[in-house]
């Protein structure tokens, strides 16, 4: 199914707005076929969350969010003005942040960026799959 979009000013409050879509439509287009995988839409929900606050905090304007809901996955991207990737940092463990992509990470099934279809920006990516017996 095609993806839908969400468009979120670059302010804090963007995060809470895309965390509330993604997972609407997640469960609007899955229904049944996601019964018992609260686990797939409690990733969803958080590291939509990540990868907003990333947008906003280190990208810039404007910030589009897309979700992809499909059979036994869905697909999260977010467009933001800056072309700067995304990266994995070490954080000490006195560090209060810098931990959104390290948790993208290692919570998603796949993750990445991709320059912007226009050739401005970015598209930060993840995926999260269960089983294929599940879906």
């Amino acid at each position: 199914m095609p993806s839908d979009h969400l468009t979120l000013p670059s302010e804090p409050g963007a995060v809470a707005v895309a965390r509330r879509w993604a997972l609407e439509r997640c469960r609007r287009e899955l229904g049944p076929r996601a019964a018992g995988r609260e686990d797939v839409f409690d990733a969803v929900e958080l590291l939509t969350s990540e990868v907003v606050a990333n947008a906003v905090v280190h990208g810039a304007p404007p910030v589009r969010v897309e979700v992809e809901c499909a059979p036994g996955h869905v697909t999260v991207a977010v467009h933001d003005g800056s072309p700067e990737p995304p990266r994995v940092r070490a954080r000490d463990l006195d560090s209060t942040g810098g931990r959104g992509v390290a948790l993208v990470d290692v919570v998603a099934s796949a993750w990445g960026s991709r320059p912007g279809a226009d050739g401005r920006g970015k598209v930060t990516w993840f995926r999260c799959e269960w089983p294929a017996g599940d879906r």
